[in-house]
């Protein structure tokens, strides 16, 4: 049925019935979205690896603890992640949050010490941000998981022959889970979703510590106002009225 024939049956009961709803489009709540980033240090991990390529080859695994010093600098929080982190945060204006982390290992998947080579992270990295500072609780903080199985692309920074440092960047993420305040959003949820994950991690030569960067942005599906779904179900109940009236 065309929508001039449809103007048509519905002109009896009152088209002014259809409320918010326009056949032009809906009235739609804007999407949920946010960002964060955060960075801070590691734990020192580029001595193996200093020592195995002198021999031609790489360490078939590493640890590295990520914020050892359980405090990491946010300099970008916005949308969804405020509340619970405070308004604010940005570039220019970072503060600092408790942030209990992990120690994890990753294992070499591919490549040598003269190209890009490839490992593979072996436990769940959690980053818990203790915004509240009373102990770290999913239902008002925010937590960030990569998960097992994530791959980092990894190569050595080089002047002349010479090892300056070595770093490291992702490379395909298996999961990524993002907590806030109880909400949690992953990579494949349409409704709740991560829509961005960077990670990169790296230590000089010479450095007692590395350091990290990560960041994410989240965002959920636009739904229609509530008004427009009041006007959808009026809409529903004329068309059940004028199929009984067909039937009768």
């Amino acid at each position: 049925m065309n929508q001039s024939n449809l103007l048509q049956k519905l002109a009896p009961v009152g088209v002014a019935a259809f409320g918010a709803i326009s056949f032009t489009g809906i009235a739609t709540a804007p999407a949920q979205a946010g960002s964060l980033s955060w960075t801070n240090s590691t734990s020192s991990f580029i001595q193996d690896f200093l020592d195995e390529s002198n021999n031609g080859i790489l360490p078939t695994t590493f640890d590295v603890t990520f914020t050892p010093g359980e405090i990491s600098s946010v300099f970008l929080a916005t949308g969804e992640f405020v509340p619970p982190f405070p308004p604010g945060i940005n570039p220019g204006s970072p503060q600092f949050f408790d942030v209990s982390s992990d120690i994890v290992s990753l294992n070499l998947e591919s490549g040598t010490p003269d190209t890009t080579f490839i490992y593979e992270l072996q436990d769940d990295l959690n980053f818990n941000f203790d915004i509240t500072g009373n102990g770290f609780n999913p239902t008002e903080d925010v937590s960030v998981t990569i998960g097992a199985g994530s791959t980092f692309l990894g190569d050595f920074d080089t002047d002349n022959g010479n090892v300056d440092g070595l770093g490291f960047e992702e490379d395909e993420l298996s999961e990524v889970v993002v907590n806030i305040a109880g909400v949690e959003y992953t990579l494949d949820d349409p409704l709740l979703e991560v829509t961005g994950e960077s990670f990169s991690f790296d230590q000089a030569v010479g450095e007692e510590f590395g350091q990290y960067s990560g960041g994410t942005t989240v965002a959920g599906e636009t739904v229609p106002e509530p008004a427009t779904i009041l006007g959808l179900l009026t809409v529903g109940g004329l068309g059940l009225g004028l199929k009984r009236k067909k039937q009768s």
